[in-house]
């Protein structure tokens, strides 16, 4: 594993590969995307966390790994203000640096409340896929001035890489998609010509039936084809014994030194110690 002592092209591109030859076995997408942004931090000077976002049709922002609650935090300040350098590098498919965070007047809203409630003090974002849905790396210091001109070529090659292997991770993603739709499909089919046989209808008229029944027990097409192939029999009541409980309230998220929610619902963060 790379350390932040010293910077090589041929250690980066070893440290790539491993990525993908784990994407690879596991076809996980979203651990393969954690990886990235956790090698980041390890791989380019001045990163102290990193994310990577897609920016899908109708501009909406989403972010698909963050290595930590801060570059979340700022990541999602930026698609609420629609502005700062992830929004920026999007736009024009290239590379966006906020400097300083604390005296940037190219995105003043977001720079202050950023700075404000965060430890975030630099943003460096690069786009790594210009096709829709788009993509961008998103690197954060905490010191002002983090990304040197040296630090940001070295930015720059690790977000090459990275556009190799989203390009990679999309197709692994289709293929995955494209299977699992083929096997619910042949699923289905099997399911169909049993109802067919057994109801002695037509397969049209058994493939409405799997439908009335979905609907009516609220249970997928799929669920409900898979027990037919298993029974032989169309299932005439939920079997579940599930009761609809109440939605978990999601976890509180909190930095080391705790969190206090805004009127906006964004994470501001708080040092009791200075309270």
């Amino acid at each position: 594993m790379l350390d932040r002592c010293g910077y090589d092209r041929g250690a980066l591109a070893v440290e790539f590969r491993t990525v993908a030859e784990g994407l690879s076995r596991t076809n996980d997408v979203n651990a393969t995307l954690h990886r990235i942004v956790g090698l980041a931090t390890l791989t380019v000077p001045g990163c102290d966390g990193a994310s990577i976002t897609a920016v899908g049709r109708r501009h909406r922002f989403q972010t698909l790994a963050a290595t930590d609650l801060a570059a979340q935090t700022v990541d999602e300040l930026q698609f609420l203000l629609r502005e700062g350098p992830c929004v920026a590098a999007a736009a024009k498919d290239g590379l966006s640096l906020a400097d300083d965070l604390t005296e940037s007047t190219i995105w003043p809203e977001f720079s202050v409340r950023a700075a404000a409630v965060t430890p975030i003090r630099t943003a460096l974002s690069l786009a790594i896929s210009p096709d829709t849905p788009r993509a961008v790396l998103n690197l954060y210091g905490r010191s002002p001035g983090a990304f040197t001109a040296e630090n940001v070529r070295t930015a720059e090659v690790f977000a090459a890489h990275t556009r190799v292997l989203m390009l990679y991770a999309r197709a692994t993603d289709k293929v995955i998609n494209l299977n699992r739709a083929l096997t619910t499909n042949r699923l289905i089919g099997a399911a169909v010509g049993i109802l067919a046989s057994t109801q002695r209808i037509t397969t049209e008229e058994a493939l409405n039936l799997l439908k009335t029944t979905s609907q009516r027990l609220n249970r997928k097409m799929f669920d409900i084809a898979e027990e037919i192939t298993q029974t032989g029999e169309l299932p005439h009541r939920d079997l579940t014994g599930c009761v609809e409980q109440p939605a978990e309230q999601p976890a509180q998220r909190s930095w080391r030194c705790g969190r206090v929610a805004s009127a906006d619902g964004l994470t501001t963060f708080h040092n009791p110690a200075a309270s």
